[in-house]
């Protein structure tokens, strides 16, 4: 799965800009990545349900229908061209082009949003740790009944990615109003604030707020590769994503790390998912603190490159 994560990262927002670029329609760029960012969670939406189905009968069934996609999606993108010229490709060695990569971050700009993409990256991925132990101790399951989880959480998934999809396709409507630095604070603010209520109540009520955990996801994604994708070069945009997207994972990965030391490690009970919950909350919030404060030194819009 990590190899997967690794070969995908980077390529595919880097692929859809290039082609933009090739036809000298940057500027519908981010209307168009829009709809894919709606798409794509859709699509996970539908994916969740049938797997949410499968998985209550036999939990080796999702992991099956998972790699028949996989392979469709192989099949599809092996009918895609390059869209930019070989000269446009870098020919430098990996160190050289990693080196030249992170030399991107002097743009001010660029760093800020980097700690806006590893921020949001860690804040949308907690849900997913707390969700599926959360709905088992509201339903009281044990060994005999945790067949259920699969399916509530199924439908569950399906109806946060419908809202998610329905945010991230007027997510460039909402970044034109309120500009790149409102857009961003707005949707790592809310992000951290939805799981806050799975801190300090176990209720289902909790569980109809989550329903709304993926809109922030959907409000950030369309503006977020826009403004990074504009800013970087042909011939480090794919590199660039990539460490973008490592950054963020091995940030989560620690902070995974780091509350299983203070929680225990695999711990569900309430009072651990509890303290889970108000640690990631305080790191959020710190973090959202010095985007805050840093937002100054974001421009809206990046020189021509």
């Amino acid at each position: 799965m990590a190899a997967g994560f690794a070969f995908k990262s980077g390529t595919d927002a880097s692929f859809h800009y290039d082609s933009h670029q090739s036809l000298g329609i940057t500027g519908q760029f981010g209307d168009a990545e829009a709809r894919v960012a709606s798409l794509n969670l859709r699509a996970a939406g539908i994916a969740a349900l049938i797997g949410g189905f499968a998985g209550m009968y036999e939990l080796s069934l999702p992991f099956a229908f998972s790699a028949v996609g996989a392979t469709i999606a192989a099949g599809l993108m092996a009918t895609c061209v390059e869209p930019t010229k070989s000269d446009e490709r870098s020919n430098v060695s990996f160190g050289k082009q990693l080196g030249n990569t992170l030399g991107q971050l002097r743009d001010c700009s660029l760093a800020w949003l980097l700690g806006v993409a590893v921020l949001s990256i860690v804040l949308v991925h907690v849900p997913y740790e707390l969700y599926q132990p959360y709905v088992d101790l509201l339903w009281h399951s044990d060994g005999k009944e945790l067949n259920k989880s699969p399916i509530i959480t199924g439908i569950h998934a399906f109806i946060v990615m419908l809202i998610g999809s329905w945010v991230a396709a007027r997510s460039m409507k909402f970044r034109r109003r309120f500009g790149l630095r409102k857009t961003f604070l707005l949707s790592v603010l809310l992000q951290n604030l939805l799981f806050l209520p799975a801190a300090l109540f176990l209720h289902p009520a909790v569980v109809f707020v989550l329903l709304f955990r993926n809109a922030p996801k959907g409000l950030y994604m369309a503006p977020l590769s826009e403004a990074v994708n504009e800013r970087i070069p042909t011939n480090l945009r794919a590199t660039y994503l990539s460490v973008q997207s490592l950054a963020g994972r091995l940030t989560f990965a620690s902070c995974l790390l780091a509350i299983s030391l203070v929680v225990g490690d695999g711990k569900t009970d309430w009072t651990s998912l509890s303290l889970m919950a108000k640690i990631f909350f305080g790191v959020g919030t710190t973090g959202w603190m010095i985007l805050l404060i840093t937002a100054r030194f974001a421009k809206e819009r990046p020189p021509d490159l």
